[in-house]
């Protein structure tokens, strides 16, 4: 299992509500991106984390891949 996390730094690009619709957005294009290059979605979660990190110090503008299990 991989998850692909979403994260955005708060500002909203036009076309867009809010901080978790564009973070889960940028998730996306790398879950497609993923499954493009043939990993099966069934093996990916996805999911936006919004401006998770803001005023932390922590890059915002940024997805974070975690993998659950050593076998894609």
């Amino acid at each position: 299992m991989v998850e692909v996390k979403g994260y955005s730094s708060g500002v909203i690009p036009p076309g867009y509500t809010d901080a978790l619709e564009f973070s889960a957005r940028r998730a996306y294009m790398v879950y497609d991106y993923l499954v493009s290059k043939g990993i099966s979605p069934l093996k990916l979660k996805l999911s936006g984390c919004g401006d998770a990190f803001r005023g932390t110090g922590v890059s915002q503008d940024k997805v974070e891949i975690i993998f659950k299990s050593p076998e894609l």
